[in-house]
């Protein structure tokens, strides 16, 4: 077996954080969304409303899974198993390709269970009760293959932000990361200082783009922390 192999399966035997964490909060958004549906249908009335079924999208999901679970989950990851993979002759690029592979695993398993769910929901008219939890905007208004791969990209970039963070503690120590975040905070307002600046520009290619822009942007974000967790990987000590 190839050393980023062994660093793959490493990954892959938390299970609990590799596949199942995963679409167990979906089913529990889902659970606690339907919950506050049912509250508000009392007033409104089943199934929702048009207007009031725009209160709810799949944001609240993304938050939770994504970008809390995943930047945590995968930070972890990068530093639970790193020191041991070496000591049995593993390299840092072996452990980085090994690693990355299992995120991505990680991310096709929640896209393929989100797809499911956007399936489910659509069948069910919205969970029974007119409901949209995956069938919101961020998600590709109900098109599966923009589903698919925008909740592909939103996991990827959650889990390569999470390794970028993770390695860059391991390379350089916490003041490092400390600084690393305040940084990312920066560019972030000036990237989006520089898009209102150009705002006529850019909303004429988001209109080119139309509900690819988010899944674009996501995957944009991916590769840009997962070139800073390659480059901060080699500098990391055990």
């Amino acid at each position: 077996m190839t050393y980023p192999m062994r660093s793959f399966r490493l990954y892959m035997a938390q299970r609990t954080y590799s596949v199942y964490v995963a679409p167990m909060i979906f089913v529990a958004v889902i659970a606690l969304t339907v919950i506050a549906g049912l509250i508000v249908g009392m007033v409104t009335g089943l199934p929702l409303p048009g207007e009031t079924r725009t209160i709810f999208s799949g944001l609240g999901m993304l938050i939770s899974v994504l970008i809390g679970f995943f930047i945590s989950s995968s930070a972890l990851a990068v530093n639970r198993t790193f020191a041991t993979f070496l000591a049995f002759g593993g390299t840092r690029r072996d452990f980085w390709t090994g690693t990355s592979l299992g995120f991505l695993v990680t991310a096709m398993i929640t896209a393929v269970g989100a797809t499911i769910l956007l399936t489910v929901e659509r069948l069910t008219d919205g969970w029974f009760i007119g409901l949209p939890v995956f069938d919101s905007h961020l998600l590709g208004d109900g098109k599966y293959l923009i589903t698919f791969l925008a909740v592909l990209a939103y996991s990827l970039a959650a889990l390569f932000t999470g390794a970028a963070f993770g390695t860059i503690f391991r390379a350089f120590g916490a003041t490092a990361v400390t600084f690393s975040i305040i940084a990312a905070v920066l560019v972030i307002a000036g990237v989006t200082a520089g898009l209102v600046w150009q705002r006529e520009f850019v909303l004429e290619a988001a209109a080119n783009l139309g509900q690819w822009v988010p899944t674009i942007l996501a995957a944009t974000f991916a590769l840009a922390c997962l070139v800073i967790s390659y480059i901060a990987n080699k500098k990391a000590t055990i």
